[in-house]
């Protein structure tokens, strides 16, 4: 179970409930705090952040079977705060949550298909919270650095034949080496013997020593040809300053929020106005005095006299505001989206740069290493030469063949020690050319996946649209026989032909609001990341689809909260009774 202790948060000035898997319904009647507690569970998951009008401070503490979540708001400087995180904190996962699981009357996606707006911001918003491009290039390096040691790998395996050559060749000439040095007869005495030692082991330490020489100027003409590569790559990978940008980003994110504040502020105000001038439920607020002409009653914020008319016409004003503040937040959106998109080609700008400084470093090191081996590789070859010249003239001409003898052979058992240790070292770098070329599959594969999830996602939006769009026609029988995304556009087709959206009902548009949402939570598999779904606003559809709707989409989710009039009947489930609460209406009926 999901246990929810509220304090000040929306209508709610206190309350505790408790949600059970399946269907848990919020019944009671208007102002009774049904959509605040849905608001209190968006606080708690961290979509949401709406503070009791009047107070201070407010939180949300949610328990359930793996968490505990703690969630505080504050007014700081005339806007409210949050404190401590939400039961998700991924940005990607608050937005698909905010967008599809959270299914009230304000819901972005419902009043999209209310309002016949575009669908398409909305349904695909959560691809740009994924910086693909971000990923594409992360994934691109991470390729070039596979390739350039599988590279590597391939080329140790067209070493590996000449290397086992010469293990091959070394261990056939130390074979006659020894077996000449076993015909000679033995030294005639101790000191021409340990003469002819020490002078065969320099020889042969000499002959090491020139070897490696060779190795480390071969090594080292190598290394510095891929330092100046890698230098000439830096100097071409060039980043755009990105301070400004940063700065405009954070701006832009900030109108943003204050823009989308004012016009949830705005929308609320002229929501629950204009539904009590709509529905004639003046008389519940105010004392009314009905005219020939008009009627009089006293406004129930200010407490002045007004006529209906009067009400009406600030309404329409209020309403030009609305859609005045929702076209900024679309022009905000769009220009920040911009941003967005220049921010992320600039930060893949900069870690392709730091890569290479990376590279470039390790390169240097590697140099600096190899230069001083060289050098002292030089220094010991000179030292063993003139150590050789001294041991040769102390040595007698009769005895130079064995002396050369026992040189070569020491000579080439460590050259056979050293080709040994280097075929080793080159079948186990060979060896690894299948897990490279895996570990380069497995990053096309990802990349493949990056670069077609847009469309893919896309394409899932629809088919899971007209799955669910079959379920709805079967089940709830509505006044149209189709219905369908065309891109992302929303067609309807009622007796044979196509009509728009406002030629339907309310219950109706309802409900392809909720079918376009549901199309998104699958697309985007929100139930993997929320186990809760909200559902509210659902006054226009009739009692028996709003049951059939429940029983819909109980299946789609662990717990499914939604809210209903005590006339909607019993919900098989848990009930979600309000009777405890302490909410701002009880101070309203008090103090009437």
């Amino acid at each position: 179970m999901w246990q929810l202790d509220i304090e000040n948060v929306a209508g709610i000035r206190s309350g505790t409930a408790t949600l059970e898997p399946g269907v848990n319904a919020i019944q009671a009647s208007n102002w009774q705090g049904k959509t605040s507690f849905l608001t209190a569970i968006e606080t708690a998951v961290g979509t949401a952040a709406q503070l009791t009008e009047g107070a201070d401070r407010g939180w949300v503490r949610l328990e359930t079977p793996s968490t505990t979540v703690e969630t505080e708001l504050v007014r700081e400087d005339g806007r409210v705060a949050r404190h401590g995180e939400g039961y998700l904190t991924d940005e990607r996962d608050l937005a698909v949550a905010d967008l599809f699981a959270f299914l009230g009357e304000s819901n972005d996606v419902r009043r999209a298909v209310r309002e016949g707006a575009d669908l398409e911001p909305l349904l695909t918003r959560p691809l740009d919270l994924e910086d693909i491009e971000s990923q594409i290039a992360t994934l691109q390096e991470d390729r070039r650095r596979v390739e350039a040691a599988a590279s590597e790998a391939e080329a140790a395996a067209r070493d590996l034949a000449a290397r086992q050559e010469r293990v091959s060749d070394l261990e056939a000439t130390l074979d006659a080496l020894r077996e000449e040095r076993d015909s000679m007869p033995e030294p005639a005495d101790d000191e021409g013997a340990s003469s002819r030692d020490a002078l065969s082991e320099k020889r042969a330490a000499r002959d090491r020593t020139a070897q490696r020489v060779e190795d480390l100027e071969g090594q080292l003409a190598d290394l510095e040809a891929r330092l100046e590569a890698r230098r000439s790559d830096l100097a071409a990978a060039t980043v755009p300053d990105g301070d400004d940008l940063e700065r405009r980003l954070a701006d832009g994110r900030e109108e943003l929020s204050t823009l989308e504040s004012r016009l949830e502020l705005a929308q609320t105000v002229y929501n629950a106005n204009k539904r009590v001038v709509d529905e004639d439920e003046v008389a519940l607020l105010a004392d009314v005095e009905r005219g020939i002409v008009d009627d009089e009653f006293t406004c129930w914020v200010c407490g002045e006299s007004a006529a209906r008319k009067r009400v009406t016409d600030r309404l329409d004003a209020l309403a030009e505001t609305v859609q005045s503040l929702r076209e900024r937040v679309a022009e905000r959106r769009a220009s920040l989206e911009a941003l967005e998109t220049e921010h992320r080609q600039v930060e893949a700008k900069r870690q392709e740069r730091t890569s290479l400084e990376r590279e470039l470093a390790e390169l240097e090191s590697r140099v600096d290493d190899r230069r001083t081996a060289l050098a002292d590789a030089r220094d010991r070859r000179r030292e063993l030469a003139d150590e050789v010249t001294t041991l040769e003239a102390s040595v007698a001409d009769r005895d130079e063949r064995l002396t050369d003898l026992v040189s070569e052979i020491k000579f080439t058992e460590a050259s056979l020690e050293d080709a040994r240790e280097a075929l080793e070292q080159t079948e186990q770098e060979a060896d690894r050319r299948s897990d490279l070329a895996a570990q380069r599959e497995a990053i096309e594969d990802q990349l493949e996946a990056l670069r077609g999830r847009q469309e893919r996602v896309k394409s899932e939006l629809h088919e899971t649209f007209e799955a669910a769009m079959r379920d709805v026609l079967e089940a709830f029988e509505p006044g149209f026989e189709r219905a369908w995304l065309d891109d992302f556009e929303l067609r309807v087709v009622r007796e044979g032909r196509q009509v728009p959206l406002d030629a339907l009902s309310e219950g109706e548009v309802e409900l392809l609001g909720i079918v376009v949402a549901l199309a998104g939570y699958e697309a985007f598999e929100v139930g993997s990341r929320l186990p809760v779904m909200c559902l509210d606003g659902l006054g226009g559809l009739a009692r028996e689809h709003l049951h059939r709707l429940v029983t819909y989409l109980e299946a789609r989710t662990e717990y499914l909260v939604t809210t209903a009039y005590p006339e909607a009947g019993d919900f098989e489930g848990h009930t979600v009774t309000p009777a405890d609460w302490t909410v701002v209406s009880d101070g309203v009926d008090a103090a009437s």
